[in-house]
C-alpha cells in the first residue's frame, strides 16, 4: 500500500512507537490525524517535527478510557479528512501499576477500556466508513505481554493486550 495521500488516524502519537510512527507516515507523504490524552507538549513537538510540504497534519486530543469520546474521535477526523484510509491502533498503557491483590475493579477497567474496547469502537467505526471507500488497514499495536502476560504488577495489561490479539 502506498501511503503518500493516504488519510490516517494515529492514536498515541505523542510520544514512543505513536510518534516515531507519525514521523515515519508523514516522511512518506501521509495525512495525518494524530491522537493525544494528555501530552501536548510532547505532540505539538511531534507536529513541528513533521516534515513540511507533504501532507496535512491536525491533532486530536482525547479520553479514549471514554467510549462516547472515542466515537466523536472518529467522527471528528471523518469530517476533517473525508475518509479513512488507514487506522493505527497504538494508544495503551497500563493504569494501576501495582501488585494484583492491590489491583482495583476500575484500574482494570480502565486499561481494558483503553487496550481493548477502544480500539475495537474506533476499528468498527473506520471499518464502516472503509466499507464506503472500497477498503482500508486497520493495524492494532499489541505488546509481548500479550503473549507473556506481563508480571503481578501488569497482568491486567497483558490480559488487555491478549484481547486485542484475540480481537485482531
Amino acid at each position: 500500500m502506498k501511503i503518500a495521500d493516504k488519510k490516517i488516524l494515529l492514536t498515541g502519537g505523542s510520544s514512543g512507537i505513536g510518534s516515531e510512527t507519525a514521523l515515519a507516515l508523514a516522511a512518506e507523504g501521509a495525512h495525518l490525524g494524530i491522537h493525544y490524552y494528555s501530552n501536548s507538549k510532547n505532540v505539538n513537538r511531534v507536529l513541528k517535527e513533521l516534515p513540511g510540504g507533504k501532507g496535512t497534519h491536525t491533532l486530536y486530543q482525547a479520553d479514549l478510557t471514554d467510549s462516547d469520546t472515542v466515537l466523536q474521535l472518529i467522527e471528528r477526523f471523518l469530517s476533517d479528512f473525508g475518509r479513512i484510509d488507514v487506522l493505527v491502533n497504538n494508544a495503551g498503557t497500563v493504569y494501576g501499576n501495582k501488585h494484583f491483590l492491590d489491583l482495583t475493579p476500575d484500574e482494570w477497567n480502565k486499561t481494558f477500556a483503553l487496550n481493548t474496547l477502544s480500539p475495537f469502537l474506533l476499528a468498527r467505526e473506520a471499518f464502516k466508513a472503509m466499507k464506503t471507500e472500497h477498503g482500508g488497514k486497520i493495524i492494532n499495536i499489541s505488546s509481548v505481554s500479550a503473549k507473556y502476560g506481563g508480571s503481578p504488577f501488569s497482568m491486567h495489561y497483558g490480559a488487555s493486550k491478549a484481547a486485542l490479539d484475540a480481537l485482531t
